[in-house]
């Protein structure tokens, strides 16, 4: 009967290719995480000043030019540690915590779909452990803090020291409910959206790394604009060093309320514009890199 089981319900498999190995999906989804932080990290930057001050996206770029070449990947070590790793924990505990829900005798008859938004719940939260990168990708940006935090490894040991881990784990609460919803809607999407396109006979690996980028960058662009509300509490929420941590509650009250006695939504969307960019890049870059990669590995293999 076991055997029966594991046939009938076997692991998630990418683009009609074979399974991989389980670390392969931690390995391609750092690597495809990497890319993108690379190639885009000015425009994040841009973005990063919106949200922080509020300011117009040509306000932010011409801010940008101004610090010069020498500041502009300042910063891009937290990211890039930290978006390596969210990418590795986000598509490796995805796909094995859905493969093992697939498999388990006492829920391999529930949904594909509950199974896949409750492995994304999972993997969304195992990337909260890496909050203190984020945390200190905050801090190196935020212009007050220039002279105070001379890179990644003073930022942390200089925060830790001084104000305790917990200081690292400031704005968690945004960061749960974004992280597992954004990966809810990006799993269950990308394979709603696979399962409906037109697919030719014989489709060539670039053919399909196209439909990937596109596919990848309607959902990044889709949920960005959907959950940055919530990133841009967040960023206010990690922009103090020291104090009480103000709640997510007070802190979305702030920004609604912060130029006038009347409430204005709009100030939660302030960068809208460039987040859509730069998402629509980025998790195209994501999705076609890290399924360009498995199915190299399956040919390989």
């Amino acid at each position: 009967m076991r055997q029966e089981i594991e046939i009938a319900f076997s692991a998630p498999q990418h683009d009609g290719h074979k399974a991989n190995p389980p670390h392969c999906e931690f390995l391609f989804g750092a690597a495809a995480y990497s890319v993108s932080v690379v190639v885009l990290f000015p425009l994040y930057k841009t973005i990063f000043f919106q949200q922080l001050d509020g300011i117009p996206w040509i306000q932010a770029l011409i801010r940008y030019r101004i610090e010069g070449i020498r500041m502009a990947y300042r910063g891009v070590l937290p990211p890039l540690l930290q978006r390596a790793s969210s990418g590795a924990l986000m598509f490796g505990v995805q796909s094995s915590s859905e493969r093992f829900l697939v498999n388990h005798p006492a829920t391999f008859n529930y949904s594909p779909t509950l199974h896949k938004i409750v492995s994304s719940a999972l993997a969304g939260w195992s990337e909260a452990v890496l909050m203190p990168f984020e945390r200190v990708q905050t801090l190196l940006q935020n212009k007050d803090y220039h002279d105070r935090y001379k890179n990644t490894f003073h930022a942390l040991i200089n925060v830790t020291s001084n104000h305790g881990v917990k200081e690292l784990y400031r704005g968690l609460s945004p960061v749960l409910v974004r992280n597992s919803a954004a990966n809810g809607l990006y799993f269950c999407g990308h394979k709603w959206l696979n399962d409906i396109r037109v697919r030719r006979t014989c489709e060539s690996t670039m053919e399909r790394s196209l439909w990937n980028f596109a596919l990848g960058g309607i959902l990044g662009g889709t949920i960005g604009m959907v959950t940055f509300p919530l990133n841009v509490i967040k960023t206010r929420m990690q922009s103090n060093v020291g104090g009480s941590f103000n709640g997510f509650r007070p802190t979305l009250v702030s920004l609604v309320y912060e130029d006038s006695d009347k409430p204005n939504i709009l100030r939660l969307f302030r960068g809208v514009p460039a987040n859509f960019i730069r998402s629509v890049f980025s998790w195209g870059l994501i999705t076609m890199t890290f399924h360009f990669l498995l199915e190299i590995n399956s040919m390989i293999c």
